[in-house]
């Protein structure tokens, strides 16, 4: 017969394992001896009966939570797996592309122009109000200007260091001057300039192996000094991709601090920057530092 489980509630229709649960039932009590039948218990005020013996009155809750848990150990994890991977596969791509599209956006159209000054308040020139500026710098050490707009940006950096390089680069011209004294005006390769220029551009493969400089080194002027220039290309992280890089590097032996000056964009945008970045180089002068 049907015996009701103390544990989930259930009728199991065995008689020592529930049948719902599988827990041990309780032994049977003993039979009472033979006697006179007990006298009913007298029905409660207000007219309701007992609950009766049997299913148990949590009986239907339990099994439809018996029936739930069979249910959900049933069902298979995996395409719910499935769904998260792809969705965290769809953020990651979606933040790839939009950092890569930052970075192939034009610069920002200049509304309008401010004077700032370099740190140590070596060079003055004009920038786009609404560009980023920074700088920095310790007198008679280093000087560092960035002006940028996105990944389109001119830097201007000169420290101690380039000065001693723009020295040994003037020594050597001065001496192959005075060996070809008579000859004629020294080309930009013999010059100090020139030869401060291909040495840095020496130092820049060797750091950066995405780094090329084009064979197109011309003379040309930085805040008053003689200078000389050239483009490059190489390539820059923008998240897990890698952008094209264009660019134009001057360089100035300008005595104790030499400049190292880089004017870069990526490649796709260097039509759109290139007039502003060259609107800012013409107007560095040197300062009052």
């Amino acid at each position: 017969m049907a015996r009701l489980c103390k544990h989930c509630g259930m009728e199991s229709e065995q008689d020592r394992v529930c049948s719902w649960c599988g827990k041990p039932l309780e032994t049977a009590a003993p039979t009472p001896a033979a006697g006179p039948a007990p006298a009913k218990a007298a029905a409660p005020a207000g007219g309701s009966s007992a609950a009766a013996p049997g299913r148990g009155k949590h009986a239907g809750a339990a099994r439809a939570l018996l029936a739930a848990d069979r249910q959900r150990r049933e069902t298979p994890v995996w395409p719910y797996y499935l769904i998260g991977v792809g969705v965290i596969l769809v953020l990651i791509l979606g933040g790839i592309f939009f950092v890569y599209w930052r970075a192939l956006r034009p610069p920002v159209e200049p509304t309008e122009w401010k004077d700032v000054t370099s740190q140590t308040r070596l060079l003055a020139l004009k920038v786009p109000g609404d560009w980023y500026y920074s700088t920095s710098g310790s007198p008679s050490q280093y000087e560092w200007v960035r002006v940028k707009s996105g990944l389109c940006r001119v830097d201007i950096e000169g420290s101690t260091t380039k000065g001693a390089l723009g020295d040994i680069a003037g020594a050597a011209a001065r001496t192959s001057a005075a060996h070809n004294e008579g000859s004629g005006p020294q080309p930009l390769e013999m010059r100090a300039e020139g030869r401060l220029h291909k040495t840095l551009g020496e130092f820049a493969a060797k750091n950066d192996p995405n780094f090329k400089d084009a064979d197109d080194m011309q003379a040309c002027w930085f805040a008053g000094m003689p200078a000389a220039c050239s483009h490059y290309t190489t390539r820059k992280s923008a998240g897990l991709m890698s952008v094209g890089i264009k660019g134009l590097r001057i360089t100035v032996p300008a005595g104790e601090l030499s400049f190292d000056v880089r004017l870069s964009a990526p490649a796709k945008v260097w039509d759109k920057f290139e007039p502003t970045a060259y609107k800012i180089i013409e107007s560095v002068t040197k300062g009052t530092g």
